[in-house]
C-alpha cells in the first residue's frame, strides 16, 4: 500500500537522504527476472535481492486508484545513495539508471518510447560492503524533459555524485508520484 511504502522510505532513512518528502500517488512495481531460474523476482520495498537477481534491467508497473491515461509521460531514475560503501558514501549518489517518455500500457507496465539518458547499470555493491539501498523513483515528465535532460545527463556523463534533487530542480522534475527500493549485498561467495 502507498502507506507501507512511505513508512518503508522512513525507515530506511531514504527520506532525507535522497528525497526531502514523499507522499506518492500510485504504487510502483518492480521486477527482476532472476536469470538462473527464469522466474520473476517482485520487489517489495525493502527486499534483499542477490546482485544476479538483479543483473538484468527489471519491468516497472504503475498502478492507482483512478485510472492512469497512456498519453501522461513518466521520467523513471534508479540510484544507490550508499556507493561506494553506506559506511563511506563518498560517490553517493550513484545513477543506475535515468530515462524519459515512459508511458503506462494497458496492464499497467511502464513501456518507454526513446532511448535512457542513462542506461540500466546492474547493482555491483563491493567486497565487505553492508547491502546498499536502491531507490526506483517514478515522476510525470516535465514538458520539456526531452531538450533540457539530455543537456545535463548523457552518456559521458559520470554516474557516480549525481544529485537526484539539483538535477530535479534543473529540469522542473516535481516530487515523485510513485517509489520502491531494494538492497543489495556483495556475492557472498566473492572473496
Amino acid at each position: 500500500s502507498l502507506t507501507n511504502t512511505t513508512q518503508a522510505f522512513t525507515q530506511a532513512k531514504i527520506v532525507p537522504d535522497v528525497l526531502s518528502s514523499f507522499n506518492p500517488a500510485a504504487l510502483l512495481g518492480v521486477e527482476f527476472t532472476d536469470p538462473s531460474t527464469n522466474q520473476s523476482v517482485n520487489v517489495t520495498p525493502g527486499i534483499l535481492l542477490s546482485m544476479e537477481q538483479t543483473m538484468k534491467e527489471p519491468q516497472f508497473f504503475l498502478t492507482a486508484n483512478v485510472t492512469i491515461p497512456s498519453t501522461i509521460p513518466y521520467v523513471l531514475v534508479i540510484i544507490d545513495p550508499d556507493a561506494p560503501m553506506p559506511q563511506n558514501n563518498t560517490e553517493s549518489q550513484f545513477r543506475h539508471m535515468l530515462g524519459g517518455d515512459f508511458h503506462v500500457d494497458n496492464s499497467s507496465k511502464l513501456v518507454n518510447t526513446s532511448a535512457a539518458l542513462s542506461d540500466f547499470v546492474n547493482p555491483t555493491p563491493p567486497t565487505g560492503s553492508d547491502p546498499h539501498r536502491y531507490v526506483i523513483l517514478a515522476f510525470i515528465q516535465p514538458a520539456d524533459f526531452n531538450s533540457t535532460g539530455p543537456k545535463l545527463v548523457n552518456a559521458s556523463t559520470p554516474r557516480n555524485n549525481f544529485n537526484l534533487t539539483t538535477f530535479g530542480e534543473a529540469v522542473n522534475l516535481g516530487a515523485p508520484i510513485a517509489g520502491n527500493y531494494f538492497l543489495t549485498g556483495p556475492s557472498s561467495n566473492s572473496s
